[in-house]
């Protein structure tokens, strides 16, 4: 999911990598970043059994919340490409300053 809250952005999304990498190496490639200059950043591993079958292998899940600016979908994207990682799901949405989802 991707919120948009004032000024500021909450970007949650699921991935599939097929080399596992390291939860810490993600991380840090993520907060390297300028984009993401003070934002707070959870990488996880996703420990949930998929309810629809193996077509997707969830990795890990990824929740980024900090000041919103043009491209940051975007150069978060080009990390999990850097990985080779799929994004098996992502939704959009915008919410009202102050709501949380």
């Amino acid at each position: 999911a991707f919120a948009v809250l004032g000024t500021g952005a909450e970007f949650t999304v699921v991935v599939e990598e097929p080399v596992p990498a390291a939860i810490e190496e993600i991380d840090q490639h993520l907060r390297e970043l300028p984009e993401l200059e003070g934002a707070e950043i959870t990488v996880e591993e996703f420990d949930i059994e998929p309810v629809h079958g193996p077509s997707a292998q969830i990795t890990h899940r990824i929740v980024i919340r900090g000041q919103d600016q043009p491209g940051l979908i975007a150069r978060v994207s080009e990390v999990f490409g850097d990985y080779g990682a799929n994004i098996v799901r992502m939704n959009a949405e915008r919410q009202l300053e102050g709501k949380h989802s």
